[in-house]
């Protein structure tokens, strides 16, 4: 039996930290006020030097900030009378909904659907094209349904909600392997027109019937309250530019105050590659560089790394991507 070693931390789908076992709590310092942010985690055991990483947690999601104020496009009577699918083989199997967003608005923020079972299917937004959805504008961005059998509400993820214009479509994609499931619910009532099934060999069909499928759209969520009159400087860990980077990329970090701080980087296991910034620094802006070696002139394989600013009781991780 092998202990934990760590866990990676899931933000939108794709890893933002390795932290310890023992943490009860975590803050994350990243996130953009009014972004919709889904975070999972999954722990890792090593063994003889090799990470084997288990299953991911149920996600938890929340806005930052500000919620939008969403008004829901209901193109279907509430009636849910049974699942459709495009076909059991695959041929680029897409289902989508014609919708009109009102004037009030810009931005998709949810959709909902139902499904008759918990395989993977991927949510999107495309313009439109003539009648026909037109190039994606979001997704598909694939999920696995919470329920089965009733409504439910999948955010768009991050911090920047699709405009699509007067005109969209939102857009449901089946899985390469699993074509057949899940089936997405149908009313019965007569067509409104907006509902249209894909494949490949036949392009965009029209649908007779209504798919319950639900869009929630809203205005963009103004920025969080200015700081407090007089404060210049607060610490802060900004993103590396360029990234993905081959061979060397920049680092800005900010201290609120002078003191002794250290900026670090970390491979995906947790492991202190390079030490850049150790010691005191005087408070303000910094920028930091990494020439992709160890802090023994090693020249490290490419990969997901990791930036870690300490100062005093501040941290804060960013995740780098080296290419080669």
């Amino acid at each position: 039996m092998h202990s934990l070693a760590g866990m990676l931390l899931y933000r939108n789908g794709e890893v933002i930290d390795i932290i310890p076992p023992t943490l009860q709590s975590y803050t994350d310092p990243t996130v953009t006020y009014g972004g919709w942010y889904d975070y999972t985690i999954s722990g890792f055991v090593t063994e003889e030097g090799v990470d084997y990483e288990g299953p991911q947690s149920a996600a938890v999601g929340a806005y930052a900030g500000e919620e939008p104020d969403i008004e829901y496009l209901v193109y279907d009577d509430d009636g849910l009378e049974y699942y459709m699918i495009v076909s059991g083989v695959y041929d680029q199997n897409r289902f989508a909904v014609r919708c009109d967003m009102p004037a009030a608005h810009d931005f998709v923020y949810t959709i909902q659907f139902a499904v008759n079972s918990l395989a993977p299917i991927g949510v999107g937004v495309a313009s439109d094209l003539g009648g026909i959805p037109g190039a994606q504008e979001f997704g598909p961005y694939f999920i696995t349904p919470p329920v089965t059998e009733e409504m439910f509400t999948i955010h768009i993820p991050g911090e920047n909600p699709p405009a699509p214009g007067d005109v969209f479509w939102t857009t449901l994609d089946w899985t390469v392997d699993r074509p057949w499931d899940p089936g997405v619910a149908k009313d019965a009532t007569s067509s409104q027109g907006r509902s249209y099934w894909h494949q490949g060999a036949t392009g965009w069909q029209s649908l007779v019937g209504n798919f319950m499928v639900r869009t929630g759209v809203g205005d963009f969520v103004s920025d969080a309250p200015e700081p407090a009159p007089g404060v210049v400087h607060r610490n802060e860990l900004s993103a590396n530019y360029p990234n993905p980077f081959n061979p060397e990329t920049m680092i800005p970090f900010s201290l609120a105050h002078s003191g002794d701080a250290t900026l670090a980087i970390y491979n995906i296991t947790g492991q202190k590659v390079v030490t850049l910034v150790q010691g005191r620094q005087p408070e303000g802006y910094h920028v930091a560089r990494w020439n992709g070696k160890s802090d023994n002139g090693l020249v490290l394989a490419s990969g997901i790394y990791f930036a870690r600013l300490d100062a005093g009781d501040f941290t804060q991780t960013r995740k780098l991507m080296m290419l080669k």
